[in-house]
């Protein structure tokens, strides 16, 4: 039986085993970066930005041998510090630390089902997209249930109201 530490979040066994991540999270994460590449492809010096890089930032690790610079953010992120990539610890509500039109690629993979404030969050990735920009993103369908019931259909009907053209299911 497993269990998340309260103190730090991680998965412990009830012998006291340290388990890293969930056991479908490397799947998940493979997933995640086929579904990535091909907008990474499209940018010969491309830079990503990954909102809600999660506290190791592997999808953002994963990318690099394909992008010219990487971001990622999110409140739990490590300190990260390479010459291509970089993380900044902040709070997703309101307004991203960045300039207009600064990132190729976005990418926000499970994380609009855990903001306050989605639609502005979307709102400021458009902001920071520079045109013509991809970006790319999921909602946790483990998620769908839990606090607050936000789905895909809530994250399409969102993008739409940000300013995005298409917006895919």
């Amino acid at each position: 039986m497993r269990r998340r530490c309260v103190l730090c979040g991680r998965w412990r066994c009830v012998g006291g085993e340290v388990m890293k991540e969930p056991v479908l999270e490397p799947i998940l994460r493979k997933m995640r970066i086929r579904m990535v590449l091909p907008y990474l492809r499209r940018f010969p010096r491309c830079r990503l930005l990954d909102v809600g890089c999660g506290w190791e930032a592997r999808l953002l690790k994963s990318a690099e041998p394909y992008i010219d610079s990487g971001v990622g953010i999110d409140f739990k992120a490590p300190a990260l510090e390479s010459a291509k990539l970089r993380t900044i610890s902040v709070t997703l509500d309101d307004k991203l630390p960045f300039d207009d039109d600064s990132f190729d690629v976005v990418t926000l993979m499970a994380v609009l089902e855990h903001l306050e404030k989605p639609l502005q969050i979307l709102r400021e990735i458009r902001r920071v997209l520079r045109k013509p920009g991809q970006t790319t993103g999921g909602v946790d369908v483990y998620s769908w249930g839990g606090g607050g019931g936000y789905s895909g259909r809530d994250g399409a009907e969102q993008g739409g109201e940000a300013g995005f053209g298409i917006f895919e299911l």
